[in-house]
């Protein structure tokens, strides 16, 4: 696996900020948790680039909470992938959501 070293730090980047949020910052920091979704998006965002160039394909889904503890959304859109949190307010399309690209 060619890239499994990048994914596995990717993921394991994933998992250190998602602890940092829960354990430094407490459960009703909308704010950092903000800036931790935004550094998740990006970690996805790159992991999923790796995986499609390690695999051919990108994973069919993404099993993945926010901060907020609701399901990251994932979809490809013009064959790239899309990864969003619909952040604080949890709802689509509004302001605060966070995606990337």
């Amino acid at each position: 696996m060619k890239y499994a070293a990048e994914i596995a730090a990717a993921l394991l980047l994933f998992v250190l900020i998602s602890y940092s949020v829960s354990c430094h910052f407490g459960s009703k920091n909308d704010s950092a948790r903000s800036i931790a979704a935004r550094m998740q998006v990006e970690v996805l965002s790159k992991f999923l680039e790796s995986s499609k160039s390690e695999y051919g394909q990108y994973p069919a889904q993404l099993d993945l909470d926010d901060p907020w503890s609701i399901p990251y959304v994932y979809s490809l859109v013009d064959g790239k992938p899309r990864v969003c949190s619909h952040g604080p307010d949890h709802r689509s399309s509004t302001s605060d959501d966070i995606c990337a690209p």
